[in-house]
């Protein structure tokens, strides 16, 4: 009778452990998850937050991130500070190839969420990492269904925020690069990267034909030479450029190089079609090395 009552005893604190402990949990997830500055973002702010977070709250701002032996389990915040509800497209990366992750019980290389105006949200995110990953990042595409729209480019660049957040992980791992070689460099660099009608001037496409050439312009606005990582999404699928997923390109100071590259066949009429680069990849010296910039978006015909 006593190793009984010793037993239900027991069995209660285990019981008021785990409620505790999800009272605790409950908490966290309504309030904890947000990083906002007072009087900057907020509701009414005109502003879009990010933040990913350990489960227990802690927010993951530093440039390295633990890679929890292979596996990646974090709360993703997204605060949408405007007045129109937005839909945000979530992507991971893993030395920038496209992994499928857990949200809830779905399971995809890209998940899909509405906001509300001036609301925010956060949401688990759970992914397998391949072993010897060096750099991690999430992609996050506000109105993933808008392209570039030449009658109001105003509204149409103000509707296509591509955000990311990129961590570096550390292991032993070897990455090899393969750069892509121009077929010409000028020494104009206007933007980072750039997809146009002309080798030689950057002119805005907003349609193209499936499996057409194009411009690939990739710039350096900085006083040292730097690399960057090219990938390239599909209606936000990753497909290859010059037969690869990833390709990397090295550019002077002050220069753009040109290359010389085909669209994807088409899958369907106006499907969006974008260029990432990432400059500094794997590097943890580089002051660049948490950016990410991207091409307008243009529709595939």
């Amino acid at each position: 009778m006593r190793v009984k009552k010793l037993f239900i005893c027991i069995l209660v604190v285990v019981l008021a452990l785990v409620v505790l402990s999800a009272c605790k949990h409950s908490e966290l997830s309504d309030a904890t998850f947000k990083n906002e500055i007072p009087g900057v973002t907020g509701p009414g702010s005109k502003t879009i937050t990010f933040g990913l977070y350990d489960l227990d709250g802690k927010i993951n701002d530093a440039k390295f991130i633990d890679n929890g032996e292979n596996t990646f389990i974090k709360k993703l915040s997204i605060g949408h500070y405007l007045d129109q509800e937005s839909t945000y497209m979530i992507m991971l990366f893993t030395d920038f190839i496209q992994q499928k992750f857990w949200v809830a019980n779905e399971l995809s290389n890209n998940h899909s969420v509405k906001i509300n105006p001036n609301s925010a949200i956060n949401f688990e995110i759970n992914a397998e990492i391949p072993k010897n990953t060096k750099e991690l990042a999430i992609i996050i595409v506000r109105n993933p269904d808008s392209t570039s729209n030449g009658n109001n480019l105003k509204k149409s660049l103000n509707d296509q925020n591509t955000f990311v957040l990129r961590y570096l992980i550390e292991n032993d791992g070897l990455i090899e690069k393969k750069y892509l070689k121009p077929v010409s460099t000028n020494s104009k660099a206007l933007e980072e990267v750039f997809l146009s009608q002309s080798n030689i001037k950057h002119e805005l496409l907003f349609e193209k034909k499936g499996d057409s050439p194009v411009h690939l312009l990739v710039g350096n606005m900085n006083n040292q030479k730097l690399d960057y990582s090219l990938i390239a999404l599909y209606d936000w699928q990753q497909v290859q450029i010059e037969n690869k997923l990833v390709n990397y390109a090295s550019v002077e100071p002050g220069q753009t190089n040109v290359y010389d590259i085909y669209l994807p066949p088409s899958k369907m009429n106006n499907l969006p079609f974008q260029i990432l680069a990432f400059p500094a990849p794997f590097d943890e010296n580089s002051a660049f090395s948490k950016n990410m910039y991207s091409t307008f978006r243009i529709a595939i015909q």
